[in-house]
């Protein structure tokens, strides 16, 4: 894959990440809804059970606007004239580690999503 040639069109291409979180949290919310619905409310645990679903619910939600808002305002950089850089600050080894660390968090969250992708497939398949 070719790099961005300009650090907006870089912006843009780094949306799809939030973008796919947002709907991945989205659809975890959406699980956690109605799953409430299953709760039996006169039961004690039920009922503390069902408070903890609806404050995770409300809070995924807070992070999905700020996420796909987050999306939105990187994508809309899109079009950004390239600015003068400073080529000193462009070699600093501290940005090449904070996008070496960024690299890794990638490769993490990626071993992650298959460890927990494999296991949501054994669940899904059992609920039919």
């Amino acid at each position: 894959m070719d790099a961005p040639d300009t650090c907006g069109k870089g912006l843009a291409a780094h949306a799809t990440l939030p973008s796919k979180l947002a709907e991945l949290l989205g659809a975890l919310a959406d699980n956690l809804s109605l799953h409430q619905e299953t709760l039996d409310r006169s039961d004690p645990a039920a009922r503390a059970e069902h408070d903890v679903y609806v404050d995770l619910e409300r809070q995924y939600r807070d992070v999905v606007r700020q996420l796909t808002s987050i999306a939105d305002h990187m994508d809309a950089a899109r079009n950004l004239p390239m600015g003068k850089h400073d080529a000193d600050r462009l070699a600093d080894p501290m940005l090449f580690a904070a996008f070496a660390r960024f690299v890794t968090l990638e490769e993490e969250l990626l071993q992650l999503l298959d460890r927990d992708l494999e296991r949501d497939r054994v669940m899904l398949a059992a609920s039919r």
